[in-house]
């Protein structure tokens, strides 16, 4: 399938579909289990449902990834790509990002050992 086709097909795999020409969605918060010890694919949207791995599948073809990430916000995705760090680590960012990404590392992430540098003194964030 050339990629194209896969990328409007994106999300329709398996026979859960019904052979739809667009991807659910799927509104449930909370998915019916078969009891404690059977637990199904999707539990909580918190965690995952149909409609945003779907969404995932998809950015992750579009960019050529293994897997994507869908956040219900900038912030969110934000906070996670942040948390990959840890105490002692580097970062060059200038103080136009996003100000709430401005504010997260100078503020709490600083607090928690991350480095913020600017891209204006290079030589200080390669030491």
């Amino acid at each position: 399938m050339d990629r194209q086709t896969h990328l409007v097909h994106a999300g329709l795999e398996g026979k859960g579909h019904h052979r739809a020409a667009s991807v659910l969605v799927y509104h449930a918060t909370t998915f019916a289990q078969d009891g404690p010890e059977h637990i199904r694919a999707y539990v909580s949207s918190r965690f995952s449902n149909p409609t945003r791995e779907a969404l995932e599948k998809a950015a992750a073809g579009l960019e050529g990834g293994a897997r994507g990430l869908a956040f219900a916000s900038g912030l969110a995705a934000i906070s996670a790509a942040l948390l990959l760090f840890k105490p002692g680590d580097h970062i060059v960012a200038s103080r136009d990002v996003y100000g709430g990404a401005y504010k997260l590392l100078a503020d709490h992430f600083a607090r928690r050992g991350l480095h913020r540098h600017s891209p204006t003194d290079p030589e200080t964030a390669m030491r």
